[in-house]
């Protein structure tokens, strides 16, 4: 029974370590791998955008005479944000993000107990919750107008 127990308590603790976010996951250059917004999908390596029926809707509705290329000129400038923002990881709990190469943001984070919990990152305009899952960061961001939902990825590039 004690070496069932030893052996419970081993697996334990190798589950435990096997969930936790280290400094060293993060460190380096991430770019954005895909973006959804307002129920459009955008993946930056493919160069593919979805536009869902819905936001379709919102930007003919809106100017009655747009066509479906309008309504893609209109995604645009979501695409081209998508393919220019990164964010470096750097070491001591730094960050800074990037949009066409310029400085927009840096700060600090902070890792989380357990990997089932966010990333924070805390920046000078904004503070945004992370996850780590299969070496991909993903984060929720909340907007005030529209799109009012962004869900953005980023890959680890070096």
């Amino acid at each position: 029974m004690k070496k069932l127990f030893r052996l419970f308590t081993i697996l334990t603790c190798f589950a435990v370590n096997a969930q936790t976010i280290t400094e060293a996951d993060l460190l380096g250059d991430w770019q954005v791998s895909e973006v959804v917004f307002d129920g459009n999908y955008y993946n930056v390596e493919k160069d593919s955008l979805s536009i869902s029926g819905d936001y379709a809707k919102k930007i003919k509705e809106n100017s009655p005479n747009a066509t479906d290329e309008d309504v893609k000129k209109e995604a645009q400038w979501f695409v081209s944000s998508a393919q220019t923002f990164k964010v470096v990881v750097k070491p001591g709990y730094l960050f800074e993000a990037y949009k066409k190469n310029r400085l927009t943001d840096k700060g600090t984070y902070t890792l989380p107990q357990n990997a089932a919990l966010p990333i924070v990152f805390k920046g000078n305009t904004e503070t945004i919750e992370f996850y780590l899952k299969d070496k991909k960061l993903t984060a929720t961001v909340i907007g005030r107008g529209s799109p009012s939902t962004i869900k953005v990825t980023f890959i680890k590039t070096r």
